[in-house]
């Protein structure tokens, strides 16, 4: 008998549905895009230098996952599984957006984005 292996990625999954419901229900003058700055790319040689590339060109620790645009506003979204919690750059980075007056929701679910 076959067993299930663990899902490695449980996030990358919940944004997936995510985008998928998004993709269907927003309209016509809303945009959103995924923002991956968590995703890795290998960890060669050079790993350090992308990095340090990327915060040059600044990149900043702990933006949410997704970003959505509707009528000149912005929202973003935190995916988490269940049980995840943030970390200290992603509540650090909640707090500068939410000052900025963008809202910052967590989601771990499709339900959380409706």
């Amino acid at each position: 008998m076959a067993v299930a292996k663990p899902r490695r990625f449980p996030e990358a999954a919940i944004q997936r549905a995510i985008a998928t419901y998004l993709s269907k229900v927003l309209p016509a003058d809303a945009w959103f895009t995924a923002i991956a700055h968590g995703v890795r790319h290998g960890d060669g040689e050079d790993a350090w230098l992308r990095g340090a590339i990327s915060k040059g060109m600044g990149t900043k620790s702990g933006v949410p996952d997704m970003l959505l645009i509707y009528r000149g506003r912005a929202f973003f979204g935190e995916v988490k599984a269940p049980g995840g919690s943030l970390t200290e750059a992603q509540r650090r980075t909640r707090i500068g957006l939410l000052t900025a007056w963008c809202p910052v929701s967590l989601c771990r679910s499709v339900v959380d984005c409706r």
